[in-house]
Order: C-alpha cells, then structure tokens, then sequence
C-alpha cells in the first residue's frame, strides 16, 4: 500500500500486516467491514477514543453518551447513508 494513515499511533500498513497474521493461522475467521452508520455504538466508541488522550479506557458502566447508539440499536433503528 502506498498510502498510509495514522490512527492513534498505529498505520494502516500495520493494520493490514495483523489482519494477514490472523489469516494465515489454520481456523476459521471472517473479516468484515461495515460503515461507521451501521453501527453506531461502535463508532461512537471509536469517536470517544480519538479525542481521549488515554491509550486505554475502562468502564465498569456503559458510557452515557453511547445510551441512545445502543438503544438504537436494541431496537432496530435503520439509518441511510447518504
């Protein structure tokens, strides 16, 4: 890859190197992607994380600002992509 991007302090370069890592071990294993819209307690998680200065946060409860992403989810709630 000739672009790499920087997501706090690991590249995209690295990233890819674990994923092929992880492919080459004899088990089953499926990767996906799916936009940040498609799950939104998982993006908002990752929004919570760029702007932490922490490199590792633990919650004995949920957060509160990801109620209302789980709820939506729980319940269905479909968003589009526009």
């Amino acid at each position: 890859m000739s672009c790499l991007t920087r997501v706090r302090g690991w590249t995209s370069n690295l990233v890819i190197n674990k994923i092929r890592e992880y492919k080459s071990i004899d088990w089953n294993i499926k990767f996906t992607h799916t936009l940040g819209e498609g799950n939104n307690g998982a993006n908002a998680l990752a929004k919570m994380g760029s702007s932490s200065s922490s490199p590792m946060i633990l919650w004995d409860n949920c957060p509160p600002q990801l109620h209302s992403h789980l709820l939506a989810d729980a319940l269905g709630v479909f968003f589009l992509r526009l």
